[in-house]
């Protein structure tokens, strides 16, 4: 067998499965998984075999087809996906495959290249080494999550251009079948297989990021949803203990000769905020169990044009970020410093706490290297309640100090 035969026989095998393991290995695996991922590689070497046993246009017609659908339980076996998600990773696989395959032969057939069949394999194989590094350096690593989900059943779409540019491409690539391949017609057909390939990926693409975006904004309403009610149980709570506190302060008042309480601590917050008094409030506990000494100086903050309930929001989060990150530094760095004053037209609000390794920014916000349904969310939503009022977020980080800017427009 020649090496131009056996090149042939597995080229799209080899190039399509590399695709999609691009996508694929985002997903959660199956256990077991590399003993499932070899048997399915293995099962689908059948089809390329195909060739030597079926009419030359059966196989070109069908066998391609066979070999792209057979990928898509393959990767329900090894991955931890639904079927939305394994359409997506196999058409998103086979699409990037054939905008490379038609790129590099439109390179050659529309500069009349010729080569031996070695050199044209070898440059072959550069090419989609090149193509796939791009795709997965320049888009899939900076701009993708690590995690690829589809969430709406009701996704049709995405059944749509999974199912159909998969065909259209391979009806183009083996439309020899249908009319005489002359240079001309080559390529006008690699040409077609580029477009069709390109405008696939890039719809579905738009699809996953539409989809990204409504379940991130559905997580936020929850996680603010959420805040709304815990705000409201803290602000009662809240109330209870400042009247007991007052009622208990008169009591030892008027036992007192002197009129002074000199061992009742004082620890009400009053930062000017009412938002921001029941978050301190609510973690004074958390913050006497882990060590965290806090320190808050709030110069007359009257944000009432903001409700109650995203304000608590904004400083619960901001403030519970300040304590994951110095829970397990050394006991001298646990210390958390909450600033805000008036600057002009603003109010600036100043979260500033100790930090240890390499922060990674992510679309303007630090990622999370927390796992799991929930997680991530937290920054976006103070960004959101920001944006809302005509604020922002800043982030500066130094050598070992982390600060987090909240500046809000004075109501």
């Amino acid at each position: 067998m020649s090496f131009q035969t056996i090149f042939q026989l597995f080229d799209f095998y080899v190039a399509l499965n590399v695709a999609e393991a691009l996508l694929c290995f985002r997903l959660p695996k199956r256990s077991r998984f590399w003993l499932r991922y070899f048997s399915c590689l293995a099962l689908q070497l059948v089809f390329p075999v195909l060739k030597y046993f079926l009419p030359s246009n059966v196989y070109s017609l069908f066998g391609l087809a066979l070999q792209y659908l057979v990928t898509i339980p393959s990767i329900l076996f090894c991955f931890k996906a639904n079927l939305m998600e394994s359409l997506f990773c196999s058409s998103v696989g086979l699409c990037l495959q054939h905008i490379t395959f038609a790129l590099y032969f439109c390179l050659i057939l529309f500069n009349g290249i010729k080569m031996n069949y070695i050199y044209h394999a070898l440059i072959q194989v550069a090419f989609y080494l090149i193509s796939y590094s791009v795709f997965y350096f320049c888009f899939l690593k900076p701009k993708m999550p690590k995690t690829i989900c589809f969430r709406d059943k009701n996704y049709l779409m995405v059944w749509l251009v999974a199912l159909t540019t998969p065909v259209i491409t391979l009806l183009c690539v083996n439309s020899k079948l249908f009319m005489p391949w002359s240079a001309g017609g080559s390529k006008l057909i690699y040409t077609l297989t580029l477009l069709v390939s390109l405008i696939g990926m890039i719809a579905e693409l738009e699809l996953y990021a539409s989809n990204l975006k409504t379940e991130e904004n559905t997580a936020m309403k929850l996680l603010i949803q959420r805040d709304r009610e815990e705000y409201q149980k803290i602000k009662n709570q809240n109330e209870n203990i400042s009247i007991r506190y007052h009622d208990l302060r008169h009591k030892l008042e008027a036992q007192e000769e002197s009129g002074e309480v000199k061992d009742l601590p004082d620890t009400a917050f009053d930062t000017g905020d009412i938002a921001l008094n029941c978050v301190l409030m609510e973690k004074s506990p958390v913050f006497a169990r882990k060590n965290i000494r806090m320190t808050c100086f709030a110069e007359g903050l009257k944000l009432t044009h903001i409700s109650e309930e995203e304000r608590y929001s904004l400083f619960e989060n901001a403030v519970m970020n300040a304590v994951e990150a110095v829970e397990k530094l050394e006991a001298e760095k646990r210390t958390i410093s909450i600033t805000a004053f008036r600057r002009g037209y603003f109010y600036d609000i100043r979260i500033e706490n100790y930090y240890e390794g390499k922060i990674l920014i992510v679309d303007g916000l630090p990622q999370t290297e927390k796992k799991g349904e929930g997680h991530g969310y937290g920054l976006k939503s103070m960004r959101m309640v920001a944006k809302k009022y005509g604020g922002k977020i800043d982030l500066s980080f130094g050598e070992d100090i982390f600060t987090l800017n909240i500046l809000l427009p004075v109501g």
